[in-house]
């Protein structure tokens, strides 16, 4: 999602803050997961700045911190070493260069498989985890879709009912985001909230109506009691909190094939 009304100036005037690049949404799930993002978003701040090796000495250290809000240069030494231990990073000690490694070969390093990748753009730095989230969620929401439209396909010749409309906004629990990412349901909620507040993504609530009168609740609780922490009153009714339903905002492309980048070495 690029916001061209939300940004602030990079200190890089030559840079172009709506440039944008497409990350693999599996080092956007990685990094969530191994609470990486500080790190990452630096890897990528150097990705936009240089074309593939770029000289940090500790005057550089200073304008980096300030553009990524670091709250110091040792900070920001700390992602480049963490980077560097990860082989994201190359390093040449003699000549202080760093070296930015392409995203397939960490594709190939770390064994991604999927060429799904996320567009993100620079002007959207200061929004990074959001993003981060923000694509995950949005990937998941497609591969829903995908699959439906799959479904829709091989079910297309078994009947004579016509294709139905895919609707915009599908769930997306709490829980399997939480199981997908190893994190806590609360964190998985909170990450959720961060892109939406970002506009990465939309939210909107699921309910589902029992179509039973409110009077009869605590008889409803009693006989259904794995439903207590959903149950809602709308309309003096009883209703259910189904997993929020979530519209995506995020652009994909695929990336190459891993097999055609080591073709090309």
């Amino acid at each position: 999602m690029i916001n061209k009304f939300n940004y602030k100036e990079p200190r890089n005037s030559c840079l172009d803050v709506f440039k944008s690049i497409y990350i693999p949404i599996e080092m956007c799930q990685s990094v969530l997961s191994n609470r990486l993002c500080r790190s990452f978003q630096l890897f990528v701040y150097l990705k936009f700045v240089c074309s593939g090796a770029i000289k940090i000495r500790n005057k550089d250290l200073g304008l980096i911190a300030f553009d990524l809000k670091i709250k110091s240069t040792k900070t920001v030494k700390k992602h480049l070493q963490i980077l560097v231990e990860k082989n994201w990073l190359g390093y040449i000690p003699s000549s202080h260069t760093y070296v930015v490694r392409g995203f397939e070969k960490i594709r190939m390093m770390e064994g991604f498989k999927t060429r799904s990748a996320a567009e993100f753009c620079f002007c959207d730095m200061d929004k990074f985890k959001a993003f981060l989230a923000g694509a995950l969620i949005s990937y998941l929401v497609n591969f829903q879709k995908r699959k439906e439209r799959e479904c829709e396909r091989v079910n297309k010749g078994r009947s004579n009912h016509h294709s139905h409309n895919f609707l915009p906004f599908y769930p997306i629990a709490n829980l399997a985001l939480a199981k997908i990412l190893n994190v806590s349901i609360s964190t998985a909620f909170s990450l959720k909230l961060k892109a939406r507040k970002a506009k990465f993504i939309a939210i909107k609530k699921n309910y589902s109506d029992t179509g039973i009168d409110y009077v009869y609740i605590s008889e409803y609780k009693k006989y259904n009691p794995e439903e207590k922490k959903r149950i809602i009153v709308k309309d003096k009714k009883i209703f259910l909190l189904g997993p929020d339903l979530v519209l995506p905002g995020v652009r994909f492309k695929s990336r190459k094939k891993i097999e055609t980048y080591i073709k090309g070495l």
